[in-house]
């Protein structure tokens, strides 16, 4: 394999059931130690990349999340911290992407189509040339 992506959840028994795993920014860590023991010397040359569960650009995360998981067994303070989970406004997304790509090599996200609200204008924020950026 050349790419190795990070979901945050695992398959139980049946395929409709799912754990999460390794769901948090410390999960994530584990995951990615994991394959940098697993991977050896070729660790540097792998992709790694993230599944985002959710994303949605928002100035309030803490209210939107509550609503999202009233119903769901998530708490928000795991969402919050949650790499798979980029909610907040446009800044502060762009700032945990980078942090991502610092601190534990990912190199790319894939996010769910309806499952993205406003995270284009992540996009066009991330797309501008470095001397844009104020």
């Amino acid at each position: 394999a050349r790419t190795v992506q990070f979901t945050g959840f695992t398959a139980r028994a049946t395929q409709d059931q799912h754990r999460r795993t390794h769901f948090t920014t410390d999960g994530l860590a584990k995951r990615v130690a994991h394959v940098r023991r697993v991977a050896g010397d070729r660790f540097p040359s792998l992709q790694l990349s993230l599944l985002v569960q959710r994303a949605c650009v928002t100035v309030d995360p803490r209210s939107y999340l509550t609503g999202l998981l009233a119903d769901r067994p998530l708490p928000v303070e795991e969402a919050l911290d949650s790499p798979f989970m980029l909610v907040g406004p446009v800044e502060a997304i762009c700032d945990r992407i980078h942090e991502l790509r610092e601190r534990f090599g990912v190199s790319y996200i894939t996010v769910f189509d309806g499952r993205n609200d406003g995270f284009e204008q992540v996009v066009s924020r991330l797309a501008e040339p470095i001397s844009q950026l104020g």
